[in-house]
This record gives C-alpha cells, structure tokens and sequence, in this order.
C-alpha cells in the first residue's frame, strides 16, 4: 500500500506525463518533418542534376537546380564552393570556349555531383558513374536538327532584311513615278 505523499508523487508524475508527452511527441514529430523536408529538397536537387546532366539542350529543372543549391545546402560549405566554381566557369561568354573550356566545365559539374552524392549517403556513385549518360540517339538528333533549322532560318531572315529593303526602295521609286505620271496628264 502506498503512503499519502507516494500517492500524490505518483499523480503529480501522472500528470506531468500526460502533459509533457504529447507536446514532445509533436516536438519530435516537427522535427523529424524538418529534417524529412530538407533530405527530400537535397535529393530532389541532386536527383535533377543526375538526371540531365549531359542533356541537350539544357532542361529548365537543371537550372532550377542549380539555383536551388546555396539556399538548400547552405550548411554544406564543400557543396557550396563546389558550386560556386562551377558557376563560375558556366557563367560567363562561352561562344569561344575551346575544348580544355569544356572539360573543366564538365570536371567540375561532376565533382559536385559527386560530392552531392556522398552527402546523401550515395557512396557507390563515383565520377566514373557519372561521365556516363544515356540519352536516346533520336533526342539529340532532333535537338542538332532544330539548331540547324534555327540557324538556317535566321541567316534567311537576315537575307531577307536585305531584300526587304530592295523591295520597298522599288517600290518607292515606282510611286514616285506614278506620282509624276498622274501630275503630267492632269
């Protein structure tokens, strides 16, 4: 049998209890979505950036996950520099670029990816995983046809300009003689 003052410890630890264990029940539980949230954003991004890494043209969701990387690993200063490095070398003129150009971009994009990987706990995934890249052969014909017929269509259009200005030359001067025509018969 328990004594007057165990009895009243007992409910004041009975109601202690049910007080404290839901709110750190609901503690844990926002936690936990926290932490859940930010693994989700980090694989989304790297997920991403897996997936269409060599991809031409460059998707949309690339670039938004690249802009996603200083807010999402902000507390990974490896990741960050990383990116920001190859920011740097992608951010710039690369209409003379030259084939080192090219490969440092690449060596680079890899080395981020591959640091994302191992952050993740993806640890079998090595650059040697990433140069290579399946992209059907049709995808990237299409893609080499659509910059060849924009480039064809602009060098017309630019062509065109020229003619353009021929035409209404001509036929500013043919207004000028309909002009003097109608002046000498009235």
């Amino acid at each position: 049998m328990l004594t007057h003052s165990e009895a009243l410890w007992l409910q004041i630890i009975t109601v202690c209890g049910t007080v404290t264990a839901p709110i750190i029940a609901v503690l844990i539980t926002i936690w936990y979505q926290r932490r859940q949230a930010l693994i989700d954003a980090k694989t989304s991004i790297f997920m991403d950036l897996v997936s269409f890494r060599y991809y031409q043209p460059i998707p949309w969701q690339f670039s938004v996950a690249l802009n996603r990387i200083d807010v999402v690993y902000h507390k990974e200063e490896s990741i960050c520099r990383l990116y920001h490095e190859y920011y740097d070398l992608i951010n710039r003129d690369l209409s003379q670029a030259v084939e080192s150009d090219w490969t440092r971009i690449d060596e680079k994009k890899v080395a981020l990816i591959t640091a994302m990987a191992r952050h993740l706990g993806y640890n079998q995934i090595d650059q040697i995983y990433l140069q290579r890249y399946y992209q059907p052969k049709g995808v990237y014909d299409d893609y080499l046809g659509d910059v060849q017929l924009k480039t064809t269509a602009y060098q017309y259009f630019q062509s065109g300009k020229e003619m353009n200005s021929r035409i209404i030359a001509r036929m500013d001067e043919n207004e000028e003689d309909s002009d003097n025509l109608t002046r000498t018969s009235d």
